[in-house]
């Protein structure tokens, strides 16, 4: 009878610590992951993009991550990929050095008035450096010192938003 305890006692043993290490396995891989909200307004209309890293994403369309744009209204921003429109890209963690960019647009009918992008990129880890260049006029902002932009629209109107592991 002692023997069988024994037996059951060291399996529990065992599988308390399987799980362990399986939850601290996803611990560490959900450190590698970020998102930033990106969002593009004008007067009371708005887009939120969402762009960012995950270790189970893929590069180029990826039916778990990737959310596709429906674009109407006021202002219509959105990332290109693959030549069609999304409101969400994750791309694949960086796990060594490596640069991810994503192609923003916002376009508006609503020339002569303010928009906006704003975003917080309190998420993003230490390691990664995140810019914003405006095709337009070639600046380049830091995303992690600065939280947005805003401009008078003359029309359409592109970006690249880089995200670089140190």
């Amino acid at each position: 009878m002692r023997k069988g305890i024994t037996m059951i006692k060291t399996t529990a043993i065992t599988s308390v610590a399987v799980i362990m290490m399986l939850v601290c396995a996803s611990t560490s891989l959900a450190g590698d992951a970020w998102e930033m909200i990106i969002t593009a307004y004008v007067n009371d209309a708005e887009n939120r993009l969402i762009i960012g890293q995950r270790p189970d994403a893929r590069e180029g369309i990826d039916g778990e991550h990737d959310v596709p744009a429906l674009l109407a209204g006021d202002i219509m921003a959105y990332l290109e990929l693959e030549g069609q429109e999304y409101w969400k890209d994750m791309r694949e963690t960086c796990l060594t050095q490596c640069v991810r960019t994503w192609n923003v647009f916002v376009e508006s009918e609503l020339i002569g008035e303010t928009v906006g992008l704003e975003w917080d990129a309190a998420g993003i880890p230490d390691d990664i450096a995140v810019t914003l260049t405006d095709t337009l006029s070639g600046s380049v902002i830091d995303m992690k010192m600065e939280e947005g932009i805003s401009y008078e629209n003359t029309g359409d109107r592109d970006f690249v938003v880089e995200a670089r592991k140190k």
